[in-house]
């Protein structure tokens, strides 16, 4: 499986991870995303508020419920905070992170693989593609800086595939996995198909694959102990332990699910690679350039004879698997032209693994494989500069959807979001207090159309400050709005506007 000619050596692994480090913080400083991320403002002004009132929580370190990782992030975070006249703690974080990963990527591909493809992978990681380069500076979702986990649980898989322990092994690896983000969860249908794979006899094959369950629900239960336990949802906006972001995962294996899964490969799967960046390409030709690249190094990967069937099984099921999830899911994006890394964030998560099978499929193509891997790495290095040169300074922060994210939070610890509006700077404090409206009628109303919610809202407002009232209301008017999502029932403005008449207010 490994090549014999030597490329990697540490100095040329040091120059590779700080040359990438460099290139996303020059776009993070320059473009100022995470100013358009509301996910992040909203996370740092949760520790932000925990740390000048000096209380704790856990709900406030972890972003969300379904990222366990957050909390050791946000952890982490802290040691940054003295540099944040430079970028903010979370962000600097993602950007550790970022190179972190890179250095696992690189070095598992190096140990399983050869130097050469390591080498090439790592070349290929300094200017990556631009859907990746944000997310080292812009910090929510951990798709992206958990990306070197599908690695690590491919290199223990394959490095003890013949010790009698490898179904314990998967089960932890593949349990704290899902602790860290639930992106992770195909690791574990990827465990029992390899173990079903490489184990012949069918009692061992129950066997080994009762103890990989076990192993996994062990090293999972921490994560469901603090999720049901230290993470309080929202009782106006309750959340099942099986949610992810408020959408509970169900509903499966319709119609237009098995669509998606059929059309992902050939649209959204190569579309969000370059993100539509490089100017003198259409977004279609772009996408059919990616698509062949990709179809020449999996053809290339599958027929080597140098790489173990074991080792294509389990790699390629891993990519499937994801795939087949996010097409699944209710998070699925279909279009192949949007131009925002945003809408492509969860396909960060396996992207870099399916390059490291690419990129070892091209370096089996004999004569070619030179030719098709630079000319991989040029395409997609101009694109990525691109995208960086081309990519507008934000200005104007995103307070007022990161107002709506507290308030989803802690709709039902309104004492909570004003002391975290206490904690901002006093230019964003309306943006965030409208925020707060549009958050808690989205909380209330969301999927509702009986009207017997009205008199929740009206409750929840009366606890606010009175000065807060104000912006709260004006916020609620803005959740009705055209265009803003979610989508509200138009007949409650009237019924709203009845109401607080009665106490001389009107807010449409």
């Amino acid at each position: 499986m490994k090549t014999e000619k030597y490329i990697l050596k540490n100095w040329h692994l040091t120059i590779i991870l700080f040359a990438g480090t460099i290139v996303r913080f020059i776009y993070g400083y320059s473009s100022k995303a995470w100013l358009g991320a509301p996910d992040q403002l909203a996370w740092g002004l949760c520790i932000d508020e925990m740390l000048h009132n000096k209380i704790w929580s856990y709900i406030q370190l972890v972003h969300a419920p379904h990222e366990g990782g957050s909390f050791f992030i946000s952890l982490l975070s802290l040691l940054f905070r003295p540099l944040q006249f430079i970028l903010p703690s979370l962000s600097f974080t993602a950007l550790i992170i970022d190179t972190i990963a890179r250095f696992i990527q690189i070095k598992i591909t190096q140990k399983l693989f050869g130097n050469d493809p390591a080498f090439w992978f790592g070349v290929w990681t300094i200017l990556s593609v631009p859907l990746i380069i944000p997310w080292a500076t812009v910090n929510f979702g951990l798709h992206s800086l958990f990306s070197f986990v599908p690695f690590v649980f491919f290199y223990f898989a394959i490095n003890y595939k013949e010790n009698k322990y490898l179904p314990v092994i998967c089960g932890i690896v593949s349990g704290i996995a899902v602790s860290l983000s639930y992106d992770s969860v195909i690791l574990a249908v990827a465990s029992i198909l390899f173990l079903l794979f490489i184990i012949n006899d069918l009692k061992v094959k129950i066997s080994k694959i009762l103890t990989f369950v076990a192993a996994f629900i062990l090293a999972l239960l921490p994560h469901l102990f603090t999720r049901v336990f230290l993470t309080t949802d929202s009782s106006l906006d309750a959340n099942s332990i099986f949610s992810i972001r408020g959408v509970p995962v169900d509903g499966l294996f319709t119609g237009p699910h098995f669509t998606n899964l059929c059309t992902v490969w050939f649209t959204s799967l190569p579309g969000s690679f370059i993100l539509s960046s490089i100017s003198f390409f259409s977004a279609n030709i772009l996408r059919v350039i990616v698509l062949l690249f990709l179809f020449t190094g999996i053809l290339f990967y599958i027929l080597s004879p140098a790489i173990k069937k074991e080792t294509k099984l389990l790699s390629l099921s891993i990519v499937f698997l994801f795939i087949a999830a996010y097409a699944f899911s209710p998070f699925y994006e279909g279009s192949y032209s949007n131009k925002s890394y945003v809408y492509y964030r969860h396909l960060c998560y396996i992207l870099p693994f399916l390059m490291l099978i690419m990129i070892n499929g091209v370096l089996h193509s004999g004569k070619l494989k030179l030719y098709l891997v630079t000319a991989w790495i040029i395409l997609c290095s101009v694109a990525s500069f691109q995208y960086i040169c081309s990519t507008q300074k934000i200005d104007q922060p995103a307070y007022r959807a990161a107002g709506w994210i507290l308030a989803k939070k802690y709709s039902d610890n309104v004492n909570k979001l004003f002391q975290i509006h206490a904690v901002a700077e006093t230019q964003y404090q309306d943006e965030l207090l409208i925020g707060f409206g549009w958050g808690l009628s989205a909380a209330i109303f969301e999927n509702k159309s009986d009207t017997a919610s009205i008199e929740q809202l009206i409750h929840v407002v009366k606890q606010c400050p009175e000065k807060y009232q104000p912006g709260l209301i004006q916020g609620i008017h803005y959740s009705f709005n055209k265009g803003i999502t979610p989508v509200l029932d138009q007949k409650f403005p009237a019924i709203i506007n009845f109401r607080l008449q009665k106490n001389n207010e009107k807010i449409m």
